[in-house]
């Protein structure tokens, strides 16, 4: 099967129809967890606002608890960006602690408390 390439001046929304040939280029993949949805919403605002362009967006409410998860791929890598947008976002430490470069199903959420992981990885400290 032929794959086609979304191309920059695409929709970013698709019906189940458009997807089923739909490849999207390399991406770079965040997860995290948030205390809330409302948190969630709030970065995603402000990530929209900025130069990333946002290729998928995950937000998986917990059943349980008013934790929600959250997986975004960005078009080119935004490690400073997504730093940058959760350190000036109020209560924002959850999101920001446990903030990965991978998908949801390989990021545990375990926190680091301080510097998150990505935090970390990005000022070469974390081994």
């Amino acid at each position: 099967m032929n794959k086609r390439t979304i191309e920059p001046n695409e929709p970013l929304i698709y019906t189940r129809d458009d997807i089923a040939d739909l490849h999207v280029e390399p991406i770079h993949v965040y997860s995290c967890r948030a205390e809330s949805q409302l948190d969630v919403m709030n970065f995603i605002t402000l990530l929209l606002s900025s130069t990333k362009r946002i290729m998928h967006i995950m937000i998986i409410p917990d059943a349980r608890y008013p934790d929600t998860l959250l997986e975004f791929g960005l078009k080119e890598e935004g490690d400073k960006e997504v730093i940058a947008i959760l350190r000036n976002q109020i209560d924002s430490h959850v999101m920001l602690e446990t903030m990965k470069r991978c998908p949801l199903k390989d990021n545990n959420y375990s926190r680091v408390y301080g510097p998150g992981q990505l935090e970390l990885e990005v000022d070469g400290k974390l081994q």
